[in-house]
Order: structure tokens, then sequence, then C-alpha cells
């Protein structure tokens, strides 16, 4: 008992800095925001009523966390800023709301898209969507690669860029279908 209590007593003056330093360790609490892609408007919908996207394939190695590329190439995941679905989930839904003007969708004729790349780049300032699609069962595989500019780095900017990008797509898509 007596060694325990010499040994505390050395250390009792190193308990003030510790209790100081320990607000620098800690990072303060912040809640997770998850967002989804809106839409645009009904009078911008796509009037491709035929069309519908199955879930896409992702090799773009994002997930449900925000994927920012930095100026000197790393990329790092946001943990505080999430989608509601992963992309190969969340760009099909979006899309196949726009393609519906009742939300009903009606496929007779299927887009199948793989996603390379699907993040902001903040050393450019644009948000970035790549890979390539075709339509099923016959279509030819057609690359694309489509930027839109981050108005800033807020999350709001990259989920307007996200869904602008998005909508290109689908318009895309939706044109070559046409007769």
């Amino acid at each position: 008992m007596k060694k325990l209590s010499s040994l505390t007593l050395k250390f009792l003056p190193l308990l003030p800095i510790a209790l100081l330093c320990g607000g620098c360790v800690f990072e303060p609490y912040r809640e997770t925001v998850r967002y989804d892609l809106e839409c645009p408007p009904q009078s911008v919908a796509l009037d491709a009523g035929n069309l519908t996207f199955r879930e896409f394939q992702n090799c773009s190695g994002t997930g449900t966390r925000f994927r920012y590329r930095r100026a000197d190439g790393r990329i790092e995941d946001d943990p505080y800023c999430k989608w509601v679905l992963p992309p190969e989930e969340l760009l099909p839904r979006a899309l196949n709301l726009m393609t519906s003007s009742d939300g009903a969708v009606r496929p007779s004729v299927t887009a199948d898209v793989l996603l390379r790349v699907f993040e902001a780049d903040l050393g450019r300032g644009v948000f970035v969507l790549a890979g390539e699609w075709r339509i099923v069962p016959e279509g030819q595989a057609m690359a694309f690669r489509i930027e839109e500019p981050l108005t800033d780095t807020t999350p709001e900017a990259v989920v307007r860029a996200a869904a602008a990008v998005t909508a290109q797509l689908g318009y895309r898509i939706a044109e070559s279908t046409q007769p």
C-alpha cells in the first residue's frame, strides 16, 4: 500500500497537465448528415418514359461517404457527410424518378452503367462522374466523363453538382434511345 501511494505522489504533479491537454486530444461530437440526390423539377424531367436504369456497377471505390480528391492527388472520404445510398443505388434511383413523370417506371429499354469515378475534385473545383453505359442487351459500351463546377466546397454544393452530373448522364442516355 505504501508503494502505491509513493507512486501516486510522483505522478500527481502531472495530473493538471494531463487534464489541460485532454481537451486537445478529443474532437467534439459532430453529427453525420446524410444527403440524397434531388431530381430536377418535372418541367425538365427526362422525356423517356420507356427507359429504366438497373443498379449500377460501382468500380469507383466510393461508398456512402462523400469522396474528395485533394489538389495533391490524395483521396479522402468524409466521415460526417454521407449519401443515403451507395452510388450504385443512388444514381439509378434518381434517374428512374427523372424518367417518369408519375413515378411509375416503364421498363422497355434498360440501361446498364459502370461507374469509374464519382467524386468531388477539389483541386480542379469540379464534381466528376465517369464510366461506361450501354443499352441492354444489344448496345455498345459508351464511355462518358461529365464534370460540373463546384460553387464552393460545402456539402450542399457537392450535392447540387452531383445531381447535375447525374441528370446530364440521364439526358445523354435518353437522347441515344430516341429514334
